[in-house]
């Protein structure tokens, strides 16, 4: 799992598919979390879970928060460049605040992980049944500080990752290739139901992942 995410084996945590990962993540700290609407519901869901409030991000944070951010995001499928995020960090890491980046959709656009950045405040989950198309497996990850993994680790479920979750996880180094290759076979297909949906008089959202969004 390391090994696909270009991390190092201490920097991850496999979970149980990416709300799993999502639920863990959000149990370390005790403040507000800020998520950036229209997004994933589950973020606000797992933190009431944990008894936190929930906010619409306005630019605003203090020591104890948690800024969420999916990128690309579901369902609009828009996404912010690795540089975008990192910079959005620095200032909410400059307020005494933490960042989660969910990344279930990256592997359609790689380069705007930010998995090989993170660091203390900085964790990224993310979830492989999306890009293998395996949702019943339930293979996520969380990302992470190693200080902060090993936390997350102590925090975990025993045995949440099933055997088979956990051999697909053993194979992925062996498909690194075609995935990447499925993302830019994936690039065309959507380019190409982008323009069909556009000449039947329907407004599409740009997208960075497998999935538009489209007004009828």
């Amino acid at each position: 799992l390391a090994a696909y995410a270009g991390v190092s084996p201490e920097c991850i945590l496999p979970t149980a598919g990416g709300a799993a990962a999502i639920d863990l993540a959000l149990s370390m700290s005790p403040g507000a979390v800020h998520v950036m609407p229209v997004t994933f519901s589950e973020y606000a869901e797992r933190a009431k879970i944990h008894g936190r409030s929930i906010s619409v991000w306005n630019g605003k944070c203090i020591p104890g928060d948690t800024v969420v951010l999916c990128n690309p995001n579901n369902p609009t499928g828009e996404a912010m460049t690795r540089k975008q995020i990192l910079s959005l960090f620095e200032y909410v890491q400059s307020c005494g605040a933490e960042m989660i980046v969910d990344e279930a959709f990256i592997d359609f656009f790689p380069e705007y992980s930010v998995r090989k950045d993170v660091q203390t405040g900085l964790t990224v989950v993310g979830s492989l049944t999306k890009t293998l198309c395996i949702p019943g497996v339930r293979l996520g990850y969380v990302c992470a500080a190693p200080e902060r993994i090993a936390e997350l680790e102590r925090r975990a479920l025993p045995w949440a990752v099933s055997a088979l979750a956990s051999a697909v996880a053993e194979k992925l180094p062996e498909h690194i290739e075609e995935i990447k290759e499925d993302a830019v076979k994936n690039a065309l297909r959507r380019e190409a139901l982008t323009a069909s949906l556009w000449s039947l008089g329907a407004s599409v959202m740009p997208s960075f992942a497998n999935f538009l969004l489209a007004d009828f």
